[in-house]
């Protein structure tokens, strides 16, 4: 601290009290000279301002240099302490004298600036200031290198947590990316499945409308036969008439001449036979004909003709080839030997086992085939040994 001495006051009529330059003035004169003042203190008593007032420039080493600067700069005006204590009061006229705080300042009991001494500041030697100084730094060193050792267990911690967490993060990433993954895959596999399903569900209705066309197809064939057994049975009963008058006219012509009468007969024998013959004719082209229809609508002939070779092979389930002609003789052969069956089976239930025991697990549609092949090749004699119609 610095006292500033012999600041002129006069007395103020209005106020009843001495008065001087204030501590704003003091302090912008005191910034005017280039000097860094904390603070500026006038010293009041019970009379008024005093002459005395106090420049606080802080307790570090930057304020005792800005305060002995002050002090230098009142010695080279001859306004240091010195020079105010030597002269008179009247000799000091009204120039500011000013000097450092020292320690019989700080123990002057009788100027008011000692007791403001004493009670703001603190007395110490420049020695006793770099003790203090060195105790605070050795202190702060101290205390410097306890904040930094918690520091660096604080930087450890943290980074352990952060390596920790880092850890964690990666684990919960790579959980993460596996979960897209399955959700990915599960999504991939629905969509298959959808697609699937989608196709499966095409393709049942596809199947339903093909089963549908089967069964309207399959309940044509069956009239169909019906309609062709039906010939066959008229076309049957004819060559047994035809026969029949064939017999008779061996009979009588081997009997030799006979009387008119007889002759009649034969002749009327003989137009019937002519007649049966024409009649059996235009049965034999009408069979003909529906064979010939059939074959190009019916199941028969999309077995046959329709998806196979030009040399009439049909695939079966097991992957053998077909052949309907060599099929037809094996049937005929076999016909012959199960003679048993006669009787007791009809043609087409006869066609059905054969089938069943040529070629394995063959389709129905394969024995209607044979059927309807034999009943366009078949003989009298087979068709005379034929068994009833099969019921449908």
């Amino acid at each position: 601290m610095v006292i500033l001495a012999n600041n002129v006051t006069t007395f103020d009529p209005k106020s009843g009290k001495h008065v001087g330059k204030n501590h704003n003035k003091l302090k912008e004169e005191l910034l005017l000279k280039g000097f860094q003042p904390m603070k500026v203190t006038a010293l009041w008593n019970h009379k008024g301002q005093t002459p005395f007032a106090i420049v606080e420039f802080g307790k570090e080493w930057d304020g005792f240099h800005n305060a002995m600067m002050l002090e230098r700069s009142f010695q080279a005006e001859h306004c240091g302490k010195k020079d105010y204590l030597n002269l008179r009061q009247r000799d000091r006229g009204d120039r500011l004298f000013g000097w450092m705080a020292r320690g019989d300042d700080y123990n002057n009991f009788s100027d008011i600036f000692g007791k403001h001494l004493r009670d703001n500041g603190d007395l110490k030697t420049v020695s006793g200031k770099e003790a203090e100084d060195d105790r605070k730094a050795k202190k702060l060193v101290f205390g410097l290198a306890n904040t930094l050792m918690l520091k660096n267990k604080e930087y450890e911690q943290a980074a352990s947590k952060y390596h920790e967490a880092s850890e964690y993060l990666t684990k919960v990433m790579t959980q993460k990316e596996e979960m897209v993954e399955h959700f990915n895959k599960e999504i991939s596999k629905i969509r298959q499945n959808e697609m699937a399903i989608a196709e499966q569900k095409k393709a049942d209705e596809q199947m339903m409308h093909l089963a549908e066309e089967h069964k309207k197809a399959k309940e044509i064939l069956h009239k169909k036969i019906h309609e062709l057994e039906r010939g066959l049975d008229a076309k049957q009963a004819l060559e047994l008439e035809i026969e029949q008058l064939r017999g008779a006219i061996q009979v009588m012509n081997h009997i030799g001449e006979t009387d008119l009468e007889e002759k009649k007969k034969l002749e009327a024998i003989k137009m019937d036979l002519q007649e049966k013959e024409e009649e059996l004719e235009g049965e034999e082209a009408l069979l003909q004909s529906l064979v010939i229809k059939e074959r190009k609508n019916s199941v028969f002939d999309r077995i046959r003709d329709g998806n196979v070779s030009p040399n009439r092979k049909l695939v079966n389930p097991l992957s053998k080839p077909i052949v309907w002609s060599v099929m037809l003789e094996e049937y005929r052969k076999w016909r012959g030997k199960n003679v048993k069956w006669h009787g007791l089976r009809s043609e087409q239930v006869l066609c059905d086992h054969f089938c069943y025991k040529r070629v394995g697990r063959v389709r129905k549609e394969h024995a209607d085939a044979l059927f309807l092949f034999w009943l366009e090749k078949c003989t009298f004699s087979e068709r005379s040994s034929s068994v009833g119609r099969r019921d449908f």
